[in-house]
Parts: structure tokens; sequence; C-alpha cells
């Protein structure tokens, strides 16, 4: 029967709770250091409902021994009797910065075991097996990571040859690189791979996965948006000498999605191993430059028992979701764990390093010229030094950390005559003993006018006069409003001249003086410096500089008894030769024409 009225439905959807403000549990530099975090978390995460706790582990590489022998693993979250380390984060600085490294050999045994307990959470890291990984000559089966369950991934690297990742129970990767050469992907559960680099290493015949899903499971292996390459120095891989699967147990299924394909496979796509009922499908995969690969050569494997055509339709692939993959019966939304803070709104004023508090960050990484120093819940740290280079990096609700916000050191180089123009993003105080000049133009005269606080205006164009050739270092610092009349122009970027009365200041070493000279249109001024646009037409290609230096005046500059009837230019720099301009001399401000 037809009920043609209409219904009306209300959904409550529940709120994720509010993330919790929490420095790292743990904060470790080597293997050892890791080893004692994890110890205790046998005792403190034994159970599914434990509070999560965060390892960070700083840039370096945590160097384990050889292990040999069944269920060895350098690093594992799996205690004995398999009773299981639960909700547990390992942060790294840096994918590239964090190496895990052991030797282990045998399907069994791992550089890092994830165990069963479910909630563990990996990102920004490499683990590597050095068994053979990269070798000249491969050996045999070697992995570096196996297990899983309930686990997360994200932009973590896996580096092994044969049997690279175990995989486990359901598990969710995202931006992962997993090196190999065969079966470098295998095992069972339900896995669902996001935008993974496939890296095939160095030899023909090289096999991506060999799933041995169990029977009760629906979907067993999705990559989505993945990509397949050649590893780096790997001459031996070539295109369709290489297969994206074959069947090892059970009833395995893999399924290949939208996957950029540097070297193309095989054109049968799947070969054979066991004599197995297998569900291997591809669907929409692309060559090198995005064109779509012709898929009508693929074919399943040889000794698959079922016979079908291993290419998905529209309305198939739309099913394979993260959300229908590894959702389970519990709803678990794997990918909103993975979302990644927002950028601190980040100032460097007085000393101190302060930002906006971010609804979803648990905590806020420090870091000076690069390298991690400190993380904290607060909104503001401590940063006196101001010739280093700062940022901030907000961490996610699991620990990971997002985009960092930078605070670089600003800097401002003078000419070897003492002088030059600047320009920053950010308002900042000079040191003493530089001084900050605006300038006005008149005629054929350019007035410099001295700005006695120092303090010069995020965007605002001065020029700056003190020790010849010296990089001095600005200290941020709060600035309202901008310079009174200052007919500067600061380039915040690299900018381009497009008329032909703009004028910047130049230094002539010869004459040992600066001046203002007619820059040409179609020039390019760089960013961080500062020029004149006068549209008025003006007599001559340069404008002379005279210097009111307000207050302090110039006149207090000090020549020793040695110095009578010389000459000084502004930055103090003594000559018996002066050409024209402003200087120095008896103890007086004089200007030569």
């Amino acid at each position: 029967n037809k009920y043609d009225k209409d219904i009306t439905l209300t959904v409550k959807v529940g709120e994720k709770p509010a993330v919790e403000k929490k420095v790292y549990d743990y904060v470790v530099g080597n293997a050892d250091e890791l080893d004692a975090a994890i110890k205790e978390l046998q005792t403190t995460n034994k159970t599914a409902d434990a509070k999560r706790k965060t390892i960070f582990l700083k840039n370096g590489n945590y160097t384990y021994g050889t292990l040999t022998g069944s269920y060895q693993h350098n690093v594992s979250l799996n205690i004995d009797n398999w009773n299981n380390i639960y909700n547990v984060s390992l942060i790294g600085e840096s994918k590239d910065g964090v190496i895990i490294e052991g030797i282990t050999d045998g399907i069994t045994s791992s550089t890092f075991e994830l165990g069963k307990g479910t909630g563990n959470y990996l990102q920004d890291l490499t683990i590597r097996n050095k068994y053979d990984f990269r070798a000249e000559t491969f050996k045999g089966v070697s992995c570096a990571v196996t297990g899983g369950n309930k686990a997360i991934l994200k932009n973590v690297a896996m580096q092994a040859s044969q049997d690279t990742y175990v995989t486990g129970d359901r598990t969710y990767l995202e931006d992962c690189d997993i090196y190999g050469t065969t079966d470098f992907i295998c095992g069972g559960g339900d896995i669902f791979f996001e935008r993974c680099n496939l890296i095939l290493g160095n030899k023909s015949g090289n096999i991506i996965v060999a799933p041995n899903t169990d029977a009760t499971k629906e979907w067993g292996y999705v990559f989505q948006n993945s990509t397949v390459k050649a590893d780096e120095g790997a001459t031996n891989v070539a295109d369709k000498n290489w297969h994206l699967g074959r069947p090892w147990q059970n009833e395995p299924r893999a399924y290949f999605l939208n996957t950029k394909m540097d070297v193309l496979c095989s054109d049968a796509g799947w070969t054979n191993m066991g004599n197995l009922t297998t569900h291997f499908y591809e669907y929409n995969s692309v060559d090198k430059d995005g064109k779509t690969i012709d898929l009508s050569t693929r074919k399943n494997s040889p000794t698959s028992l079922n016979q079908y055509t291993p290419v998905l339709t529209d309305e198939e692939a739309k099913e394979f979701t993260a959300h229908n993959v590894v959702g389970g019966t519990d709803a678990w939304d794997a990918p909103s764990y993975t979302q990644q803070t927002a950028k601190p709104e980040l100032k460097y004023t007085d000393g101190k390093l302060t930002w906006i508090s971010i609804d979803n960050a648990r905590c806020y990484a420090i870091f000076k010229n690069g390298e991690y120093i400190d993380n904290t819940t607060s909104c503001e740290y401590p940063a006196d030094d101001i010739t280093a280079n700062w940022s901030v990096r907000a961490a996610n609700e699991m620990g990971g950390l997002g985009e960092a916000a930078e605070a670089v050191a600003i800097t401002a180089k003078l000419s070897a005559g003492g002088m030059g123009t600047f320009c920053s993003a950010t308002s900042c105080k000079a040191p003493e003993g530089l001084n900050v000049y605006t300038a006005s133009v008149s005629n054929n005269t350019v007035t410099l006018n001295k700005v006695n606080n120092g303090i010069i205006p995020a965007g605002e164009g001065v020029v700056l006069g003190g020790e010849a050739s010296k990089t001095y270092y600005m200290t941020p610092c709060e600035a309202q409003g901008k310079l009174e009349g200052n007919s500067l122009k600061g380039t915040m970027e690299r900018t381009l001249i497009e008329n032909d009365y703009s004028f910047v200041l130049v230094y002539d070493k010869t004459e040992d003086v600066s001046y203002f000279k007619n820059f040409k249109n179609g020039a390019y001024i760089p960013a961080g410096k500062a020029y004149l646009e006068i549209p008025t037409a003006l007599q001559g290609a340069q404008l002379k500089v005279v210097i009111n230096n307000g207050t302090s005046g110039i006149n207090s500059f000090n020549a020793d008894g040695n110095d009578e009837g010389a000459y000084f230019t502004i930055s103090g720099q003594k000559t018996m030769k002066p050409q024209r301009g402003l200087y120095i001399h008896n103890g007086k401000k004089i200007i030569i024409k």
C-alpha cells in the first residue's frame, strides 16, 4: 500500500566531546626512552576503556638490534599472551626524521607490532626493517609492521621487502608510504587505504597484495586514490612487469579504486598463488599523466575458483567508502580522527609567542630553528631569542601535529654605505645603534626624518642607518597606525615597477655616498625593501639625501684626536676624499653638493 502523506523524521546527531587540553604524556628521543614509556603503558593501558596516552618521538633514529625466532618484535603494543595495550598514540616530529628501525625475519616477527588492542594511533614516523630493505639481493620475509585493530596510521612510512605490512583487523591508513617487493601488503581484516603511496622495490615481478581475507569479511583491502611508483634507484621496475596482487588464503578480497600508476602493471593485473575463491577488482585507474588506463585486458587470478571480470561498475564503486569498509557495527568514523588542526594564528611580540586557542587542539608543540623544544596547553610561550626562527604546531585530539605557524627572525642587512631600505610583515623595533627614518620629498631632495622610538609598523617602508654591512635583528612588537609623512612604499613581496618615476636607495662605492636613483620601468624590487614613487617630472636620474636626525642629532658623533680634518659618512666610515653627500666634519654636519 502507498502512504501519500508527508513523514517528518527528527534526527539528533551527537556532538563530539570537547578535546581535553593535555600535554604529551611522554617525550622520547631514543629507543631506550621509547621502551620505558611502552613498559609503563603495559600497566596503565591494559583495557579498552583506558584513557588515551600520547608518546611524542623527537627526530632521530630509534635503533634496535637483531631479533630471531617467532613472535619477536622490536617495538610492541602487545603484552605477553596477547594482553594488549589500548588507546596509545605514537606521534613523530616528522616522518622523515623519526626512524624506528630493527632487523627481524619471518612473517610473525616485525619491527613494530600493533597488537590487537583497539584505539592505537601512529602519525609522522617511519618504521623500517633493515633485514633486506633496498638490499642488492633479497633474502626473504622481513616485516616492518604487523597487526592492528581499530588502528589508524597517518603519514607513516613502512619500509621492508617481502611482507612489509602484515595486516590485522579493521585499520585505516591515510597518506602512508608502503615500500616492498613481494606480497608486501598481506594478511586479513577490512583495511582501508586512503591516498597511500605503494612503492615498488628494485626487482621485476613485484606483487603488491596477497590477501588472506576471512570469508566472514565483506571488504578486505580497499585502496582509494593511491599511487603506485618505483622506489628511488629501482631500475628493474618497468611498465607491465609487476602485479596488483594474488590470492593467499581463505577468500581473498582486494579493490583498487582511482589508482594512479606511475608505472603500469601487467595487462592481466592479477597473478596466481592459491586455488581460492577471490574478489579482485579495479576501477578508474590512470597512468602517470592522468590518462585513463584501458582495463579491458584485466583478468582475475589464474588460480581463482570463480570467474568474473575484475572491474567495478560506477554504481559498485560508490559503495567503497571508509564508512562502509571500516565503520563496522559501532560506526567507527576513522577519518575524523586524522583531521589536522588549523595552523595557529601566531604573534611574536615583546619576547613571547602568543596565539589564539584552537578548540580541537590537545596541545601545542614549540620549535626553535626547526628543532622541537617543548609542548604546552597554554597559548603563549617565552621566546626572548630574536635571532631564532620560532614555530608552533597544534596537535589534534590524537596528538598528531598540524601545519606549523612560523615566526621567522626579522633581519636587515645594511649596505657598505651603512644604509638600506626595509619593510616587514611584522611590526618590529630596531635595536640600539640602528636608526629608522621616514622619507619626504621636495624638489630633488629626499629628507630622512628619524623615527625616535625606532618602531616600524607592519608593511611600512623605511630607511635604516647604522654600521656598514652589518646584519641587525629586529624585535617583534605591537604597533598601531602608520608613520606620518612617509613617502616610502614597502615591498611585502617582489614588486614590479611599471612606471618611470620610482626611485630606490643605492650606494655608490666609488663616491662613498648613498642616494635615491631612478629605477627602470619593468624592473623588480625585492621583497622586504622600500622605494619612492614620485608622480611629478624630476630633473636628473637621482635624488640627493638630507638627514634630519631629530632630537638626538647627528652632531653627537665623536671622533678621536687622530681624526681631525677627516670626513665621516653617517654610518661612521672615515674618508679623506668626500664626494657629494652628507658628512660629519670637525664635529659638524655638512652637505657636499
